[in-house]
């Protein structure tokens, strides 16, 4: 425990790092969680009302004790279970017993459908919380004479009532410290990936627009502003490229020229910054398995919720996952921009393919809430890239846990006139008519970005690659009822001359 508690603490304070800040972050999640499942919920409620009841029970027999002397100096058993029977007042009161001096009972009472007799010798002079009941017994003295003794036994309703809100309001503060805890990881999750997130979307809207002037914010991660500098020192680059070409702009030649590389320089701009995004995502993504892994080699409950930690950085490795893909998608377009598609054929089962794509994006589907129905015939094989094959399947499926989280998912692979033929439906938002053309374009989308993540290019990029193989994708939706994507690609190959 010692050993593990010292790691932790040369974690958090070594110098400032996207790890150190999320272990921070992790570990003051796990310190809220324990001040308000253990301060907060503590065992006050139960010494509180134990003394509540036992001053609410004495001041009842003070009372039924002072009206009782006349009957007990007489020996009156009529008047004494008359002054009992005003018990009844109190629902609570389950059981009245009234001894003489001589310790012998002399009046009773006995709620309805209770079941306890009162004992024949007055019980020793205390109170005593029992399973469901508190008995509470003292002697009757007045002006130091001793007229007798008084027993009584109170239900604890009440007690169970508070013992239940008390159970709740545990119950409400556990889940309050897992909201936190959810809550903070979210945030952690966005102070790894913001800063890359947002250095990707200005790559976006740059390429977009060609407003090479704008310049990615500094961050305040050591490792991220090394790449926002790299990413800013080429747009400084391209801008004075342009400014040149400005000024070169004497013929319409020239000017053609300029723009032709111009061009050229954008490609190139989005090979170099997939590549440049790609340099810190693998360094993080080490470093998040070794600690991890660290976390796991430790004993089972020598560092407080530790599953909660772990589930926090299953959670982050799959945002870098998601990091990753972006600078994947940014470096299959430069390529395809570029002209570069080279096949490399090989035979491959899509049937077989499928279901391994499935199952690497399980996880996924099961969080998404997403059942995923594969129908698949037994060997759909086909000599095509199988990497090219692999990203459209991936693209396509993750789009559909992604627009259709929440409702199931059907994958059906057959083999139709010498042709391969898949189809992916969801039932989620869909996508009206006029928008199928737009979801194949670079960057082209049609919902929210506040809602849903992503560049906006899976499907151009798996459009490009159908059709390298002289293939097609199409889609069919109705909105709010979801979409039926079809990928056909030829058994065989074309001919070569």
């Amino acid at each position: 425990m010692k050993r593990a508690g010292q790691k932790i603490k040369n974690i958090i304070f070594a110098k400032p790092s996207i790890l150190s800040k999320l272990m921070f972050v992790i570990m003051l999640t796990v310190t809220t969680t324990l001040i308000l499942t253990g301060v907060v919920l503590s065992i006050n409620e139960w010494a509180v009302f134990r003394n509540i009841s036992i001053h609410s029970i004495s001041t009842l027999a003070g009372v039924i004790g002072s009206n009782s002397t006349a009957a007990l100096a007489f020996q009156d058993a009529k008047v004494g279970n008359e002054i009992l029977n005003a018990l009844t007042l109190e629902p609570e009161i389950l059981l009245g017993c009234l001894y003489t001096n001589k310790k012998k009972l002399l009046a009773t009472y006995l709620k309805k459908e209770h079941y306890e007799q009162c004992p024949i010798f007055v019980p020793p002079y205390k109170h005593n919380f029992e399973t469901g009941k508190l008995s509470y017994s003292e002697a009757i003295v007045r002006e130091n004479e001793n007229y007798g003794s008084l027993y009584i036994v109170s239900d604890m309703h009440n007690f169970r009532q508070r013992l239940k809100l008390y159970l709740v309001l545990l119950l409400g503060f556990i889940a309050c410290a897992g909201l936190v805890a959810f809550w903070i990881a979210s945030r952690l999750q966005h102070l790894v990936t913001g800063p890359i997130l947002r250095l990707a979307e200005t790559a976006r809207f740059i390429s977009e627009e060609g407003k090479y002037s704008l310049r990615a914010e500094l961050s305040t991660e050591v490792e991220i502003n090394s790449l926002v500098n790299a990413f800013n020192r080429m747009l400084d680059a391209i801008q004075e490229r342009e400014e040149e070409l400005d000024r070169l702009l004497v013929s319409e030649r020239e000017a053609r020229l300029e723009a032709e590389k111009s061009i050229k320089m954008r490609d190139d701009f989005l090979l170099i910054a997939s590549h440049e995004l790609r340099t810190p995502i693998t360094p993080i993504k080490i470093h998040f398995q070794l600690l991890k892994h660290q976390m796991e080699a430790l004993e089972p409950n020598t560092v407080p919720h530790q599953e909660a930690l772990l589930k926090a950085f299953n959670i982050s490795e799959r945002q870098l996952y998601n990091l990753e893909k972006l600078t994947e998608d940014l470096l299959s377009v430069s390529r395809i921009l570029a002209g570069g598609l080279v096949l490399n054929r090989e035979m491959v089962n899509l049937s077989q393919l499928v279901h391994k794509v499935l199952e690497h994006f399980k996880t996924e589907s099961q969080i998404a809430g997403c059942r995923v129905n594969l129908v698949a015939e037994p060997n759909v094989i086909g000599l095509w890239d199988k990497l090219m094959i692999e990203q459209i399947v991936m693209n396509i499926f993750t789009n559909a846990i992604k627009y259709g989280a929440g409702k199931p998912i059907d994958v059906t692979v057959s083999k139709v006139d010498r042709k391969a033929k898949l189809m992916i439906r969801d039932y989620g938002i869909g996508i009206t008519e006029e928008n199928y053309e737009k979801i194949f374009q670079k960057f082209g989308r049609v919902a929210s970005i506040r809602n849903f993540r992503g560049l906006g290019l899976g499907l151009y990029i798996s459009k490009e690659y159908a059709s390298v193989h002289n293939g097609i994708i199409q889609v069919k939706s109705t909105l709010d009822e979801g979409s039926i994507f079809t990928v056909e690609l030829p058994i065989e190959a074309p001919a070569t001359t």
